[in-house]
């Protein structure tokens, strides 16, 4: 550690910036680990060591400084960027029309009525796909929307609850991962067992409960017709 400090101290302005080049590749290469704002600090001590003239110890004390500075400012500038997203994702499609000249085949899905729920500002926005020459019904969604009176049906559980993977296999998989990572050979490790379960009753319903129960991003129901799939995934 002492050679390294000792090296540091000693670096000219083209080593800081070869550093923060490094620290730029290396967010290439391996993107989220947030390197980025090591590189601008890199460049920056760069700078002041060829501008200002700066040496020894308090290079090193300014990239440690610099390192810090940049981190929280590129922070709370993702976190702003991120909310203001969120707050007008909404204004980005409200009120924009898109004709479609043909309609989309090949196995592929066009939903003609898109409901966008913005937990964030608890808004929803109505999205309407519209083929060319076709007439908007949107206000028939919004009517549907408000009126709250609407039928439901309960569901219930028809035998016991079964895995294709025992508990002990499974902290078994898991103790394994911890391995993996402490190794240095992954750094995220998603582990997942299958559940099965019977039941019998409203399938919508139980898709509400799945959601109440895990509210995940990825939630999804698709109703075809002749069958349904539906999930709330972690």
């Amino acid at each position: 550690m002492d050679a390294v400090f000792s090296f540091c101290m000693n670096m000219a302005a083209w080593q800081w910036m070869s550093l923060g080049v490094a620290f730029f590749a290396f967010e290439l290469m391996f993107p989220g680990i947030f390197m980025v704002w090591f590189g601008i600090s890199g460049l920056l001590t760069s700078a002041l060591v060829y501008l200002v003239g700066f040496s020894g110890a308090s290079t090193v004390v300014i990239f440690l400084i610099l390192s810090v500075a940049v981190s929280v400012f590129g922070h709370k500038y993702q976190n702003k960027k991120a909310k203001f997203y969120v707050e007008n994702v909404g204004n980005m499609v409200m009120g924009k029309t898109i004709t479609l000249h043909d309609p989309i085949t090949n196995g592929h899905v066009l939903f003609k009525y898109i409901i966008a729920v913005n937990h964030f500002n608890n808004e929803l926005t109505i999205i309407e796909n519209l083929l060319e020459g076709e007439t908007s019904n949107i206000a028939d969604i919004e009517e549907i929307l408000s009126n709250n009176n609407i039928a439901t049906y309960e569901f219930q559980a028809i035998g016991e609850e079964k895995s294709d993977i025992s508990n002990e296999d499974y902290k078994k998989m898991v103790a394994q991962g911890k391995k993996e990572c402490f190794k240095g050979n992954v750094f995220q490790i998603v582990l997942s067992r299958r559940f099965y379960q019977q039941y019998k009753g409203d399938d919508f319903m139980l898709y509400r409960t799945l959601r109440s129960v895990n509210p995940s991003p990825y939630l999804f129901y698709f109703n075809f017709g002749d069958f349904r799939i539906f999930g709330s995934p972690c």
